[in-house]
């Protein structure tokens, strides 16, 4: 059964879907790289059965049975994890009285809590990235300067490709979408 559960997860990244399937709730199931798929989505896929054929339970059981970890993200704390609700609660502290920081600072944990994040990832093409970063030749392609410092890894020009329309916005993994920025321009660009 590992080997269907190993192949339902190449399947469901080549798009393959099951009868009836939506978006899960809650359950997933990690594969060997810790990435994680709907649970029962998976379980279907690797039995060649429709999503209503069985319970959520009977999924979680049977990969959990064969070694898979499982993650409920109905029950993980998602507070603060988007980062624009952070800023806001950072600017209304900012804009709190001095004596009301402290006195929140003094009751607060010194350790934080622990958030577990799922997000949806593109995986890029590397060479429009190293087809940007070559263009710009070390200038940030927004303000003109230097890049700030060279990578440690390779001593080349620390410069970050940018989208100049995201690719979450439909945007396309482009040389002629794409842009080499300062990390001053590219957070600029994201958050100015």
């Amino acid at each position: 059964m590992r080997e269907k559960i190993e192949q339902a997860f190449i399947d469901f990244k080549n798009g393959k879907r099951p009868v009836g399937y939506r978006e899960p709730p809650s359950w997933y199931v990690l594969d060997k790289n810790g990435l994680a798929y709907p649970a029962k989505t998976i379980y279907a896929l690797a039995k060649n059965e429709n999503l209503g054929d069985f319970h959520t339970r009977a999924a979680r059981l049977a990969l959990s049975e064969l070694g898979y970890s499982l993650i409920n993200v109905s029950n993980t704390n998602v507070s603060n994890i988007n980062d624009k609700d952070f800023e806001n609660d950072v600017i209304e502290s900012i804009n709190d009285s001095a004596e009301n920081r402290r006195k929140r600072l003094e009751q607060a944990d010194k350790k934080p809590q622990v958030s577990y994040r799922m997000v949806k990832g593109y995986s890029r093409n590397r060479d429009v990235v190293d087809e940007v970063l070559v263009r710009a030749n070390g200038q940030c392609e927004l303000c003109g300067c230097a890049a700030p410092f060279n990578r440690r890894s390779n001593n080349t020009p620390y410069l970050e490709v940018h989208h100049v329309i995201q690719l979450a916005n439909g945007g396309d993994d482009s040389t002629d979408n794409a842009k080499a920025l300062c990390p001053n321009c590219h957070r600029e660009k994201h958050w100015g």
